[in-house]
């Protein structure tokens, strides 16, 4: 058994690397069950038994071997094509599938026609770089750093890859290009990980997010709801700053007898409408709550009783104005204003609600 070139032991370090990174992905896919791990898992996989047939073609001068290498590079490059659609969100073609076909198809028949081998050797390598840079600009786009740094090192492989043919035919050193190819590759495997967790860590943070909102939101309005209206009354309790702060109860008349006759479905679109009136009158700092069922809260920091008087006219003539498929919108206001520390808010919700009540 003769010694191993420089060069076989490269090789022999990239095949163990690659099946190390193929184990150390795919036990993250078992954990995660996300497509695109198992796609990258198969590029390390497929990348490892090419580095393997390579080694073998080299190590028993058997060009079978290398043959079969050159038909497991483009695959490979199409697993990691695969794998970063799936990371981008991004949807694949049916024409990925066949020019991959046709890549596999291709190379024997490039092999009959040039004996030297030198056009599928150049072939595979190029079409390799296809696929590698295919996703490079959708990464690169990304804000993260780790995505774009992820898109650089595929680009600098997916270049070096196309490039690889030409400068063996101009005599550089072959261990010098593995050398650079492995280490990108390694930095390549690094941040791969290091994307999957923070798009784990994104969409924790996403769905941290919904349930906030979900938690703080009304589904049907998307006001806030009677949880928010109670820690803001906390809160605004104690601020000095936000007096005098007017407190405005609205209830929508004859809800039920609407939802009696025409329907819960028809219901919703005028508590919905009348959400939306609420919206158009308030400012930015005002605080719009769907309390429960048709009643509504409004909550006015730095705003007069007087002030308040004329939001709630206001929104009065625009209800009187709207009707949905013939049945006005008719709105039922009270108001109760805020203009010491020592008066709770709760206590000026309960006397507006009373006034609302007295005009039903």
């Amino acid at each position: 058994m003769r010694e191993l070139t420089l060069d076989q032991w490269i090789i022999v370090s990239f095949l163990f690397g690659s099946l190390f990174l193929a184990l150390i992905i795919g036990l993250l896919s078992l954990l995660h069950k996300t497509r695109y791990l198992k796609h990258w898992v198969l590029f390390w996989f497929i990348l490892s038994i090419a580095y393997l047939f390579l080694f073998i073609g080299d190590y028993f001068n058997v060009l079978t071997w290398v043959g079969v290498f050159f038909l497991l590079l483009p695959v490979s490059a199409y697993f990691l094509y695969r794998g970063n659609l799936r990371y981008l969100s991004k949807s694949l073609t049916v024409k990925s599938n066949v020019v991959l076909l046709g890549i596999v198809l291709s190379i024997p028949l490039l092999g009959i026609l040039d004996t030297s081998g030198n056009l599928a050797f150049m072939f595979v390598f190029f079409t390799t770089m296809i696929y590698m840079l295919y996703t490079v600009p959708g990464l690169l786009k990304n804000q993260l750093a780790v995505d774009r740094l992820y898109g650089l090192s595929i680009a600098a492989i997916a270049i070096l890859n196309g490039l690889f043919p030409v400068l063996i035919m101009l005599n550089f050193s072959p261990e010098l290009l593995n050398f650079i190819v492995g280490f990108i590759g390694l930095t390549m495997a690094m941040l791969m990980v290091f994307a999957h967790y923070q798009t784990q860590q994104a969409e924790f943070i996403t769905k941290q997010n919904e349930l906030y909102y979900k938690s703080y939101h009304d589904n049907l309005t998307n006001l806030y709801n009677r949880a928010y209206l109670e820690d803001a009354f906390h809160l605004l309790d104690d601020d000095e700053s936000a007096l005098p702060i007017s407190v405005i109860v609205a209830d929508l008349n004859k809800l039920k007898i609407i939802n009696d006759t025409y329907g819960h479905d028809f219901g919703d679109k005028m508590l919905q409408s009348i959400a939306k009136i609420f919206n158009d009158f308030c400012d930015s700092e005002d605080i719009i709550v769907r309390y429960g069922g048709d009643e509504f809260v409004i909550v006015l920091p730095r705003t007069t009783y007087q002030e308040a008087q004329g939001l709630a006219s206001s929104i009065e003539k625009r209800t009187r104005n709207i009707r949905i498929e013939d049945i006005p919108l008719d709105v039922a206001i009270g108001i109760a204003t805020k203009q010491t520390l020592n008066q709770p808010l709760h206590q000026m919700f309960v006397e507006a609600e009373k006034k609302m009540y007295q005009k039903k």
